[in-house]
């Protein structure tokens, strides 16, 4: 209803489009007065500081310095950390991402998300020479503890050592911890606006608010570190209809999502395969391998152990793809049932400007 009246007010900018599209360019600069009419006529009117306000906030202009925050400094904050904005922060000519993300969500999944989006590689590389390592070690027979012969053809021994097991299911979130503790200044550049906004200043505040816009056409990319309240928060919303419109560093308007719920699947997983190994030992030394192997002969025991192993792997990928393709089906339906009226927002005039830009 809004828009009819901007376009009788006269609210065509420059370069063709209407006045949905405003024509500001860079940092607020440009034509300004046909849209202004627009927005009089549009929406009600508190003062000037609310049209600058919306003005900045509709044209992608930046109203503040441009700052950034380190990968590992971004776990910091949302970990729930203060925030450092002189110390922390610092001067930037582009992001490479911009975190989008509801304050609400689980902190902790939101971190190791950010985690795996940064350090991924690096830590997939080290779990690879990790797991080459063990395996070198258990095949060599270098390791010459806690052999066991249950299982074992006749007058032959079998090496393995728990830990050495153990260590093989969760090398990979070693190597994930440790990339967040040793690599604190990588060179990934990330807008979290509780750290690159002043937030001991309320008018700085104000204005990085109105500035997400340029923020966001800054950035390379958008994270979006979706939960399940992220399409009931009309800001969250609000960051990623302005990456797809505005476009980002570059124009690229493609952008990751990764659901926080990745997070658990991860650490359950790891300590899911590891208590698998356990429960694989606990039959060592309560004899139930023993037994397998006076009931059914050694082959078919092993088989048949190998088949339990095998089983409760599998059983948690098939969990994993399954849980990934039921997040599927419900963020397509949350896009699809999305309006503007029934999402969520502190401050109700808030919503009056999102809603006009």
């Amino acid at each position: 209803t809004r828009a009819p009246a901007a376009r009788r007010a006269g609210g065509t900018c420059a370069g063709g489009g209407d006045a949905r599209r405003p024509a500001w360019r860079g940092r607020g600069g440009g034509r300004r007065s046909d849209l202004l009419v627009a927005m009089r006529a549009a929406t009600p009117v508190r003062d000037q500081e609310h049209v600058e306000f919306t003005k900045t906030l509709s044209c992608g202009g930046l109203d503040v310095p441009l700052h950034s925050v380190s990968a590992g400094e971004s776990i910091r904050l949302l970990a729930g950390a203060d925030p450092d904005y002189d110390g922390a922060s610092r001067p930037a000519r582009h992001l490479h991402a911009f975190l989008s993300h509801s304050w609400r969500g689980c902190w902790w999944q939101k971190v190791i998300a950010v985690a795996l989006y940064t350090y991924f590689p690096r830590a997939l590389a080290i779990t690879c020479v990790g797991w080459v390592v063990m395996a070198y070690c258990m095949c060599s027979l270098v390791l010459e503890h806690s052999c066991w012969t249950d299982m074992a053809e006749p007058g032959q021994d079998i090496c393995r050592v728990a830990w050495v097991s153990y260590g093989t299911e969760c090398v990979f979130l070693a190597a994930l911890v440790s990339q967040v503790f040793v690599c604190q200044n990588s060179s990934s550049l990330f807008f979290l606006d509780k750290g690159c906004i002043n937030q001991e200043d309320c008018d700085a505040i104000a204005r990085g608010v109105s500035s997400l816009g340029g923020f966001l056409r800054h950035s390379q990319t958008l994270v979006v570190l979706w939960s399940d309240d992220y399409f009931q928060r009309l800001w969250c919303v609000f960051e990623l209809a302005c990456f797809k419109h505005f476009g980002g560093h570059g124009k690229s308007t493609e952008f990751v999502m990764i659901p926080v719920i990745l997070a658990t699947l991860v650490v359950s997983g790891n300590i899911f395969l590891s208590g698998v190994w356990m429960c694989f030992d606990a039959t060592e030394y309560l004899g139930v391998q023993a037994m397998l192997v006076e009931q059914f002969g050694r082959r078919a025991a092993r088989v048949l152990l190998a088949l339990v192993v095998s089983a409760s792997t599998f059983s948690m990928a098939y969990y994993a793809v399954y849980q990934l393709t039921l997040l599927r089906g419900k963020l397509a339906a949350q896009v699809a049932s999305f309006k503007t009226d029934r999402a969520s927002i502190s401050l109700e005039v808030d919503r009056e400007r999102i809603e006009f830009c």
